[in-house]
């Protein structure tokens, strides 16, 4: 165990070098570990507790941060403990939070997600995901959008699942010959959207009295 009371630089002019290694040769699960203390008498909300920063220099010769990783506390109540870490990169010269995970929640782009993974690119404004429908938020404040890519001969899908099947419900595109969009309800095709029209399984009865036969297209 050593104890340094001030900073600590390693320095070499030989490839790879420094390396700092921790190594546990005990025959247990637990590893060694690299640990930050903020032993501070007055802890406050948001307290930086730890800094992980990456330098290099760049073309000019400045010595520049690439990357960081650091730790706040935004909930420091006892028995309600919350941390916060961010991802920090820069792009195009731009210093910015890229990634940050807020409790249980991530927001990239973002360090306020509204849910378990909030993927912003602007602001739309004031409104935040429904708590129904907040699992996966995508937010932009211009268009917005989500793009399946697949195979050629294979579906890009949208399921529906619960604790009855992994399928219940399914939207999906064949890319084989583009035959088109099927719409399953209860594991089984109810719909499908092709190129020469709509083809739906079944009898429908609409409000409006409308009466679909069974396999009828339109």
């Amino acid at each position: 165990k050593a104890t340094f009371a001030g900073d600590v630089t390693l320095t070499s002019a030989t490839n790879a070098k420094p390396a700092l290694t921790l190594e546990n040769t005990n025959t247990d699960s637990s590893p060694g570990h690299l640990i930050f203390i903020k032993n501070s008498a007055l802890p406050a909300v948001n307290d930086n507790v730890g800094n992980i920063v990456w330098f290099s220099d760049d073309d000019g010769g400045n010595k520049t941060a690439f990357a960081q990783i650091y730790v706040q506390t935004p909930t420091i109540t006892n028995g309600s403990e919350k941390g916060k870490m961010f991802f920090t990169m820069r792009d195009g010269g731009a210093w910015a939070n890229r990634l940050v995970i807020d409790g249980s929640n991530v927001g990239i782009g973002t360090e306020s997600p509204d849910g378990k993974l909030h993927v912003m690119t602007e602001s739309c404004g004031t409104q935040t995901a429904n708590a129904n429908s907040d699992e996966l938020t995508l937010e932009n404040s211009g268009h917005c959008g989500m793009t399946i890519l697949s195979g050629t001969g294979s579906y890009g899908l949208i399921r529906f699942g619960d604790s009855g099947g992994a399928t219940r419900g399914e939207i999906g595109y064949n890319h084989s010959s583009d035959t088109g969009f099927n719409f399953n309800v209860a594991d089984s095709t109810k719909a499908t959207l092709s190129s020469t029209g709509l083809t739906i399984t079944g009898f429908i009865t609409c409000s409006s009295s409308l009466f679909i036969n069974s396999g009828e297209r339109f």
